[in-house]
């Protein structure tokens, strides 16, 4: 075939005849050019998840503090997974908080913060035992929520692990001027193994 061999197995991929690859050079060869196409099309993957949260500490002028709100978690992956650590990624988080109890309620009214605002930083994928839910660690995050002000902000994105069903889980703590907010989140039902 005019001096040109095709390698078995691989489709479209032409060497010179007196050049032929050894099937497991073929094949690295293939699996770095699927690697190479998987990293060009990495910045472009964008995952949405919901949360359902809630106050679940509060300290310095929000002690005591509650409320209830809605996490929209934005992920854009910009980097593969690498070294000791996994996949880099950029965060927009996005809180949308409920409104509280009315004032004529019967339950005793702690002080309630409805939550709203943008938060953008980094995650870091944590590598862990494959049984084990994966987390995504935050850094350097920051934003302006109504209510508390610049906030800066640290936290945990869990996927699930080998189990059936489980729920992904989002924890935030907020540290604004006056204090600091722990939230916590759940997602909806999902199968095991999934990403956080």
């Amino acid at each position: 075939m005019d001096g040109v061999a095709a390698v078995p197995m691989m489709a479209g991929l032409r060497v010179p005849a007196r050049r032929v690859l050894p099937c497991a050079a073929a094949v690295g060869l293939v699996a770095l050019q699927l690697s190479a196409t998987a990293l060009a099309g990495a910045g472009a993957a964008r995952t949405t998840r919901t949360y359902s949260a809630t106050i679940l500490a509060a300290s310095g002028s929000y002690a005591g503090a509650s409320g209830r709100l809605t996490i929209t978690l934005t992920l854009d992956q910009i980097g593969p997974a690498g070294g000791r650590a996994g996949a880099e990624y950029r965060v927009l988080i996005t809180l949308r908080g409920a409104s509280c109890a009315p004032r004529g309620s019967a339950r005793p009214r702690r002080r309630c913060l409805a939550l709203s605002g943008a938060i953008h930083g980094r995650g870091e994928q944590r590598l862990v035992n494959p049984d084990t839910a994966p987390e995504i660690v935050l850094s350097a995050a920051s934003g302006q929520i109504r209510s508390l002000g610049r906030v800066g902000v640290r936290g945990q994105l869990r996927g699930t692990g080998f189990i059936r069903r489980a729920r992904r889980t989002a924890r935030l703590t907020l540290t604004a001027r006056t204090g600091t907010l722990s939230v916590y989140g759940e997602g909806p039902l999902v199968p095991g193994f999934a990403a956080p």
